[in-house]
């Protein structure tokens, strides 16, 4: 008899569990803004959210960073001033809630560093910046996220982190998307040329002949 009952408790709560799932699920699909900055300010409305399925966030993370990174976008200017102050608060609140669901995310933390950065929260930044560095050190793509990023934070990017965007160069000189990032900067930069310089003799001769033909196509 108890045991008949636990289970018909069970049963409901997987019910009720299910329903909100489905329901927060659905709150993703709502989002009708047909740009980054739209999409943030309706969850920083509670118009939509950004939903408990892995791909939902991840494409919220996205529209953050790519919103946060080009503050002078048409659709950033199109948002009212009070909208625009909403971008980075609610993009932090999206990467802590996608890094609470799985604290293994490095581009959560990408996000929670450029939302942090756009806050002129400096002591996050950089916490959330070596996070990303410990969680996805090996994963080229968000790399290239974090070498935006430090290119751009100059100063603020701790000393104690080089070593790590050390490695993110190494990373993607050996990648096939990420040497034609480096070769641009390479070209475009001295700092960034100098940095270069110095590793270049950590690579393989191979990686480094790929490399030097990748700067001869930039200059042209």
């Amino acid at each position: 008899m108890f045991g008949g009952w636990a289970m018909a408790v069970v049963a409901v709560f997987a019910i009720a569990l299910g329903a909100r799932t489905v329901i927060g699920e659905t709150r993703v699909y709502l989002a009708t803004g047909n740009t980054g900055a739209a999409r943030i300010v309706e969850v920083a409305e509670g118009r939509a959210d950004i939903g408990l399925a892995t791909q939902s966030q991840k494409a919220f993370l996205l529209d953050c960073g790519q919103t946060l990174t080009a503050q002078i976008s048409p659709a950033v200017l199109a948002l009212t001033p009070e909208q625009r102050g909403l971008l980075a608060p609610t993009c932090r609140s999206i990467a802590q809630r996608a890094i609470a669901a799985s604290p293994t995310n490095a581009f959560a933390y990408v996000i929670q560093a450029i939302a942090a950065a756009s806050m002129g929260d400096d002591e996050q930044y950089n916490q959330s910046l070596q996070l990303s560095y410990l969680t996805g050190l090996n994963e080229e793509w968000i790399a290239e996220w974090r070498l935006l990023l430090v290119q751009r934070q100059g100063d603020r990017t701790s000393a104690d982190l080089a070593n790590y965007h050390d490695d993110d160069i190494r990373l993607m000189i050996r990648s096939f998307r990420g040497i034609s990032t480096i070769a641009a900067y390479f070209v475009s930069n001295d700092a960034f040329r100098d940095r270069v310089t110095a590793l270049l003799d950590s690579l393989s001769p191979a990686d480094q002949s790929r490399f030097l033909s990748y700067v001869r196509r930039q200059i042209g």
